[in-house]
């Protein structure tokens, strides 16, 4: 199995993950939108059923695997496609339409992984902009949540109040900074 992502600003499919192989040597193997069956299910937002690779024109080298026969679902996130999931196999006519349909609801939760993880990115990003931000502030800056619990304490904050190292989001403020006032 394979999960293969869009690249927006490069228009290429990019398998991303491969079952059974570690991170290190997933080759990061590039589909033009349309080339080969990956790019075509990515492309037409439609699944693929190939019961004999060797007779379909739109494979491409599969790569060291041998590959008999092969299904692809597209991910389809936003009513878009970004993606598609594969599965291959070394045997033709591996795979019935039963595989399409179970392969279609991994998709469905592969879509949401992939979501999770590019918003986590996203505001993993913005995190560190705010945090360059705060860092450059002349004026100290302390933000805490409903309970009091430290979410923000940048450099000169720590310096006023004379906070030692260590200090880390979600300890309560009262242990942080000894200010009652200010608490």
């Amino acid at each position: 199995c394979s999960v293969a992502l869009l690249d927006p600003d490069e228009g290429a499919v990019v398998i991303r993950a491969v079952s059974d192989l570690p991170a290190d040597q997933v080759q990061r193997s590039r589909y033009a939108l349309g080339e080969g069956v990956i790019g075509w299910v990515v492309q037409n937002g439609k699944p693929a059923r190939v019961d004999r690779v060797a007779e379909d024109p739109r494979l491409r080298e599969p790569g060291p695997w041998p590959v008999a026969s092969l299904i692809s679902v597209p991910l389809i996130a936003d009513g878009r496609p970004i993606g598609a999931l594969s599965a291959t196999s070394p045997d033709p006519d591996a795979f019935t339409d039963e595989d399409l349909e179970v392969l279609n609801a991994f998709a469905d939760q592969a879509v949401i992984a992939v979501k999770n993880a590019r918003l986590y990115l996203s505001v993993q990003g913005r995190r560190s902009e705010l945090e360059a931000m705060l860092r450059g502030i002349g004026d100290a800056v302390v933000a805490t949540d409903a309970r009091l619990r430290l979410t923000v304490l940048n450099p000169i904050a720590a310096q006023i109040f004379a906070v030692r190292r260590g200090v880390s989001a979600g300890q309560r403020l009262a242990e942080v900074i000894d200010s009652h006032d200010l608490v």
